[in-house]
């Protein structure tokens, strides 16, 4: 599995050299007011997410599946060493735009970000294996031919939508459902952080529950 592992970050190799590139132009445009808290996170989701999109496509190029599946392991393992590829690439999508705000955190206004803290990280990974959790199913049934199209919806919405949520929220503060959950993220924060996590790793264990089973049923 460390082999698959390895290959998978072999492959995301150029996308992370141009994740540097594209985490520079979003530090650039998003530095307003309203989208400077969110720049990290949404760097670092949208790093990850053009390193699912590149390797799905170098591998259906490649015809990886069949190389692969002529191997001598399990498709168990192929499946949860391309889940543990998302943490991987996750990480080190973390780490670039990490490196990438601490320059921006020196110039003055209105680049003065500040640098990359725990709600970013928790922020990315959270949107990462929600993305993961929803588009390696689809990856695994039909390939790469519609795993572009799927990860851009998907990625629109969880890359725009925390955006215009909070800026609604921050526009709407007499509204009392507003203020309930305002009060509730202030005072409950780590609780609803706790929860959240929760959620997130059981959509994730059935995630890759369905995967497995379609990739082991899967001619090749």
């Amino acid at each position: 599995m460390q082999q698959l592992i390895k290959k998978e970050l072999i492959l995301q190799k150029k996308m992370f050299i141009f994740g540097g590139l594209y985490s520079i132009f979003l530090f650039t445009v998003f530095a307003n007011p309203v989208f400077k808290d969110f720049t990290y996170s949404m760097a670092a989701f949208g790093i990850s997410y053009i390193a699912i999109i590149g390797i799905a496509q170098a591998e259906y190029k490649n015809n990886s599946d069949i190389i692969i599946n002529s191997l001598p392991i399990t498709r168990r393992e192929i499946v949860a060493a391309k889940y543990l590829s998302i943490v991987t690439s996750t990480i080190v999508a973390l780490m670039i735009v990490g490196v990438v705000g601490i320059p921006f955190s020196l110039m003055p206004a209105p680049f003065d970000y500040r640098l990359l803290n725990g709600a970013d990280v928790i922020t990315t990974i959270i949107c990462v294996l929600l993305l993961a959790s929803l588009s390696l199913p689809i990856y695994f049934w039909a390939g790469a031919t519609w795993i572009r199209a799927v990860n851009v919806v998907i990625f629109l919405l969880i890359f725009f939508a925390p955006v215009q949520i909070a800026e609604f929220l921050v526009n709407n503060p007499q509204r009392p459902w507003v203020q309930a959950v305002t009060s509730l993220v202030q005072n409950q924060s780590w609780q609803l952080i706790l929860m959240g996590s929760v959620i997130m790793i059981v959509i994730l264990l059935i995630s890759y529950y369905i995967s497995l089973r379609i990739y082991i049923k899967r001619d090749f």
